[in-house]
């Protein structure tokens, strides 16, 4: 075969003529392959092929029927020989992803049919929310099927409040933390695996504890907007008026529907809290810095404990863990409660006791607990940090799709609305 002048195989920059295998669209749903030369290694694939495969027709040895698409047939020859060697006519492929999109709406009836049947779809899906569908959706999807049309909003907004409801927040304490690269030797107390996390460019190694779960406390009035808007307060009156369903102050939703709607989206709070030495999870290392032993260090002002960090995420049943979002609390952070306020998702944590002190010349002391958590979260905290997790995942899945037939509208919508939500908060 062709050779550029370091003997390596030829990829298509030689400047030379290929024998190539050129396609054509041919309607409604085929593929015509010619061959531009009887080179020895194409004719006999297509023979094997066309003799192994009855949707594959060899009119003459170079020129072949091949049932389906364009795009489909152009990924397997160019993995197959090289992509070099195989070509689509001008128009070809365009024409060809039209008829597959078109091919693909209209072997799917069953979505036709639910658009000309929205009354009679709400109350299957009633029906079937009741029993166990709510269950069976994840988060994201109730999401999308909100957005769907204003008969499957209403049944999922009463899907939205069912999971909040039956959602489990868990937190998962990361203690007494330090750089792995530093000078110092740390002595941890207690047990628990070690876990290595990248920070700010460094790596950081931690205990980690058992995770802690946290049930449904209560619903509360501010609502997960993303910027947690308090509908009770006078100060958002001309906020609650301009609703998105309603024109010149009139709205287009029932009262019922709003009611609805405004419940489903409320932030909701899940606590843990225990008392005892440790509360819920406390923290217990000392530092011996070798730096200090330097003379140029001077004193044991070179610290390496970088304290903790609370990693907090969501399941359903015992289910996987989804993460939410990590705190972190710096080795000086004081006793008392701390607030962290982020889109979606507000955190207070009560540190009982931290005490820093320094045992001698070369070695700090720390020690600390907290004994109660609480977590404010709405169905959209949960939706944004589905999304974030689901993003790679369906970015490969479509990247795959697209390798056999054109992605459909709806894919695509699909895509745009998970980078939307996991780039959101």
């Amino acid at each position: 075969g062709c050779h550029a002048g370091n003997h390596q195989p030829c990829n298509g920059y030689c400047r030379r003529s290929h024998p190539t295998i050129t396609l054509y669209f041919e309607p409604p749903s085929s593929t015509i392959a010619i061959i531009s030369h009887p080179l020895g290694p194409f004719v006999e694939y297509f023979r094997q092929k066309a003799s192994s495969d009855d949707s594959i027709i060899q009119i003459s040895p170079m020129y072949c029927i091949l049932d389906g698409f364009v795009r489909e047939h152009a990924t397997t020859l160019r993995a197959d020989f090289a992509p070099h060697l195989v070509s689509i006519a001008q128009n070809a492929l365009e024409a060809s992803d039209a008829a597959h999109k078109e091919y693909v709406r209209q072997t799917s009836v069953h979505l036709q049919r639910a658009q000309r049947r929205f009354d009679q779809l709400e109350v299957v899906l009633d029906i079937c929310r009741q029993h166990r569908l709510g269950d069976d959706l994840d988060v994201f999807s109730i999401h999308c099927l909100r957005q769907a049309n204003r008969s499957m909003g209403r049944i999922a907004a009463l899907m939205m409040e069912q999971k909040m409801q039956a959602a489990q927040i868990v937190i998962t304490p990361f203690v007494d933390g330090f750089e792995v690269d530093g000078y110092s030797v740390f002595g941890r107390h207690g047990d628990g695996d070690t876990v290595v996390r990248m920070e700010h460019g460094n790596s950081v190694e931690y205990s980690k504890r058992s995770p802690i779960v946290c049930q449904p406390k209560m619903m509360h009035s501010a609502i997960d907007d993303g910027g947690q808007v308090d509908i009770c307060s006078n100060d958002n009156k001309e906020s609650s008026n301009a609703h998105p369903n309603a024109i010149d102050g009139v709205s287009l939703m029932s009262i019922a529907e709003q009611k609805l709607i405004e419940k489903s989206t409320r932030m909701h709070s899940y606590r843990a809290s225990a008392t005892g030495d440790d509360g819920l999870f406390g923290w217990h290392c000392e530092e011996l810095s070798f730096a200090t032993l330097e003379r140029e260090w001077g004193d044991i002002m070179v610290h390496e404990y970088v304290g903790q960090r609370v990693m907090i995420g969501f399941r359903f049943g015992t289910g996987q863990v989804i993460p939410l979002a990590s705190y972190y609390l710096p080795p000086t952070i004081p006793a008392g409660f701390h607030c962290v306020n982020k889109p979606s998702l507000r955190l207070r944590c009560h540190v009982t006791q931290n005490q820093v002190s320094q045992v001698d010349e070369v070695t700090m002391s720390y020690r600390g607990s907290v004994e109660d958590i609480r977590v404010d979260v709405g169905f959209l905290g949960l939706v944004r940090a589905q999304a974030r997790w689901l993003v790679d995942e369906v970015e490969e899945r479509q990247r795959v799709i697209q390798q056999r037939r054109p992605l459909l509208d709806f894919e695509k919508e699909y895509l745009t609305e998970v980078r939307r939500m996991a780039s959101a908060g």
